[in-house]
């Protein structure tokens, strides 16, 4: 069996950013990226990484990127919702939470979001 080491450092980043340390997450998350630029879970892992250190912008660029690699991808449309929302944009988080649903319709995080932007709404 081979090994995957960008699949193993994606992994461990996102499971450091879960448990709250995204500064050590970002590490290992850019040494999947080394292996391969275009592995859109790490992308979105960095981008995730990234919003939880506040640093929004670069966060942003992160998932507008996986969204192109993979257009069908809704974690990255997701996630695009989800820092929009924290930045108080609700029209742009409303129109990517919805190509989100677009391409998952059972997403219960994306219908969460969903939820709270029509209740923002009113």
């Amino acid at each position: 069996m081979k090994l995957d080491l960008k699949e193993a450092y994606n992994n461990i980043g996102r499971l450091l950013t879960e448990v709250g340390r995204p500064d050590e997450a970002l590490k290992y998350l850019e040494k999947a990226l080394e292996l391969d630029p275009k592995y859109n879970s790490a992308i979105i892992n960095k981008g995730i990484a990234l919003a939880g250190l506040s640093k929004y912008t670069e966060a942003l660029e992160l998932f507008n990127k996986a969204a192109s690699l993979d257009p069908d991808n809704e974690k990255a449309w997701y996630n695009k919702a989800l820092l929009y929302y924290i930045l108080g944009r609700n029209e742009e988080a409303y129109e990517c939470v919805l190509k989100a649903l677009s391409i998952n319709p059972n997403y219960v995080h994306a219908l969460k979001l969903k939820h709270k932007l029509l209740y923002s709404r009113n």
